[in-house]
């Protein structure tokens, strides 16, 4: 027999309370969890990110919670999709356009200042921050044309 019942009205699609606070201790409580219930990758994961995390000089059960915590908040921003991510030149590239557009307030001198900076030319500076404008309008607008994307 299907189950067509309702996710409860004080959450959402996936039964995860609106209010903040109540979410935080769902995700508190899942976090939790033995770590052999996890997937292997998550635990792999979670181990990552604690050594950064002591690496910054975070203290060890603190760079754990902390570790298990953005992993959850991940899955349940992320979970289900399958995800790129990229290595090398193409993640430098991609996180120096990121940090170009973080930094950009629209003044067209910044473009030339970036261009010196990074040893791009102007034309190249611009591209990149048509590039982001479109990535970060699409996020926020979304697409009409998803194939325009």
């Amino acid at each position: 027999m299907i189950d067509d019942t309702l996710p409860p009205d004080d959450g959402d699609l996936f039964g995860l309370p609106d209010d903040p606070e109540e979410r935080r201790k769902m995700l508190e409580e899942a976090a939790s969890l033995p770590e052999s219930a996890w997937a292997p990758q998550l635990t792999e994961l979670v181990a990552f990110l604690e050594a950064l995390f002591k690496r910054r000089r975070m203290d060890a059960e603190e760079a754990f919670e902390l570790a298990r915590e953005v992993v959850m908040e991940q899955a349940h921003a992320f979970g289900g999709r399958t995800m790129y991510l990229p290595r090398g030149d193409k993640l430098r590239v991609a996180l120096r356009d990121a940090k170009l557009w973080r930094r950009y307030s629209g003044k067209p001198e910044q473009i030339e200042q970036f261009a010196r900076e990074l040893g791009l030319t102007t034309i190249h500076v611009y591209t990149i921050m048509a590039k982001q404008r479109k990535l970060h309008l699409g996020r926020l607008q979304g697409s009409l044309f998803p194939d325009d994307a």
